[in-house]
């Protein structure tokens, strides 16, 4: 059977109906011989008689005449070279099927390796969209041109071909759109896959920053517990350096307790005294010369001038240079007319001395400001001068050798500024700016009050040797 060796519906279709009379024209032609009638956009127009010329070309069956491309497939007959000598329907009828046959085999041919053409056009469609997958991740842009590309050039391939390039054109975009469809879907893939790995990059770097915060929290309180620690020490340690420097004192204090007499007195404590003496007096220097009448007493203040104990006073002024000697014989001195029948006389004496230089303040007070003395003032003033008393007497019985200076301008003499026993209550730091100051220094103008100098240790002893206790006060200029 022709169909069953064929394999082709068609063919059976045909051949069933070749049974009864067949009209003079073929009424069905091949598919692959007839041309579309309609073509899309972006197919290119192709000639109606193209196919069937191929098939002539291949069978190379040169001898038979070329059908008229302007009539169709329908009404094609029979050559009529071949034809003229049959007068019979029947036999011309089967001449025809022959030739019908004849195409359909080479239609099945043509079909063959046109399958062959398509399949080999799906396997590199396939290849290139692999290398789109990859191209991608790279730059989607420049793989969608590059897709672009490579349609355009199909596209130009097919319409410059060979026919059957140009027959399977419309196969070949019904692909590229197929796979034009799959490409956006992946690209939404890969992209949700991009951001998944954002936000994973994302949830890392906030989980380093926030060990990063919690390591520098951990060194920063570690730091601070280190410097607290450090702190607490330091304190500690000062603290218990201020209670043995105390400790010191104290012992220090309970050895030379131990080590001299009941008159005997520190250096600390006669500063202390001076010092609350000069902060009664202030700034008067008035009151602190007049002061220097009790101070520089060389024995015992209110000795008389007239009598026996008249002579004390003149052989003291005589003998006081000799050193240690003369300040044991002066602490005898005073303490054998404090304990003689002369006592008495000698408070009044005393006494009287006070008031007269408490008078002779007063005089200089009101000639001054013309404004009298209030009895409280009196009363104040009157302390002063028994307080001034007390420390000559402290001094007088000291081992030790004192001396209390009040500096003035003597004999036309002028005194220099000594920064060692000189302390200048008025600050020139204020007064002057900085190159006066640089280019001058201070030049001393007049005493406030005394400055208090110890010669000798507590035993009497090494007498070159100086220290002065308290600074005297003295009121400076520039020069």
């Amino acid at each position: 059977d022709i169909s069953s060796r064929l394999g082709v519906k068609r063919g059976g279709r045909l051949l069933s109906k070749t049974t009864n009379p067949a009209p003079s024209t073929i009424s069905s032609p091949p598919r692959a011989a007839v041309a579309a009638t309609s073509s899309r956009k972006d197919e290119v127009p192709r000639r109606r008689t193209a196919f069937n010329d191929m098939l002539r070309r291949r069978s190379g069956d040169e001898t038979t005449g070329r059908r008229d491309p302007s009539t169709s497939p329908q009404n094609v007959t029979s050559p009529p070279g071949n034809h003229g000598q049959l007068n019979d329907g029947a036999r011309g009828l089967d001449l025809r099927m022959v030739d019908r046959v004849a195409d359909l085999e080479r239609a099945l041919v043509f079909a063959k390796e046109e399958q062959e053409s398509l399949r080999e056009e799906l396997a590199r469609l396939r290849e290139s969209q692999g290398s789109d997958r990859v191209a991608i991740d790279t730059d989607p842009q420049q793989r969608s041109q590059q897709g672009d590309d490579e349609q355009n050039s199909d596209v130009e391939e097919g319409s410059e071909g060979p026919p059957e390039r140009r027959h399977s054109l419309k196969e070949l975009v019904t692909l590229d759109e197929g796979t034009s469809l799959e490409r956006p879907a992946q690209m939404i893939q890969q992209i949700h896959g991009l951001q998944i790995q954002v936000a994973q990059l994302q949830d890392q770097l906030v989980a380093q920053e926030f060990n990063y915060g919690n390591s520098l929290e951990h060194a920063s309180s570690h730091s601070n517990a280190e410097w607290n620690d450090l702190r607490s020490r330091l304190h500690a340690t000062e603290k218990e350096s201020q209670e043995r420097l105390q400790q010191l004192f104290s012992l220090k204090s309970s050895i030379s307790s131990l080590t001299r007499s009941d008159t005997q007195a520190t250096d600390r404590e006669l500063a202390e005294a001076f010092t609350q003496l000069a902060n009664r007096i202030r700034e008067w220097a008035l009151v602190a010369n007049a002061l220097m009448h009790v101070l520089g007493e060389p024995v015992i203040l209110g000795l008389p001038t007239v009598g026996p104990l008249a002579a004390i006073k003149l052989f003291a002024e005589t003998i006081q240079r000799t050193g240690a000697e003369y300040s044991d014989w002066k602490r005898a001195t005073v303490r054998a007319i404090e304990k003689s029948d002369k006592e008495g006389a000698l408070q009044q004496s005393r006494g009287s001395v006070l008031q007269q230089v408490a008078n002779e303040i007063t005089h200089l007070l009101f000639t001054l400001t013309n404004v009298s003395l209030a009895p409280n003032g009196q009363l104040a003033l009157m302390g002063i001068m028994s307080a001034a008393a007390d420390l000559q007497r402290t001094l007088a019985l000291q081992k030790a050798r004192y001396e209390v200076l009040f500096f003035h301008d003597t004999d036309g003499v002028n005194t220099t500024f000594d920064q060692h026993r000189m302390d200048p209550i008025n600050d020139l730091d204020e007064d002057v700016d900085d190159d006066t100051k640089m280019a001058s220094s201070n030049q001393f103008m007049f005493c406030v009050f005394p400055c208090l100098q110890k010669f000798g240790d507590e035993r009497g002893e090494n007498l070159e040797v100086s220290n002065v206790l308290l600074k005297a006060r003295v009121c400076c200029g520039v020069g």
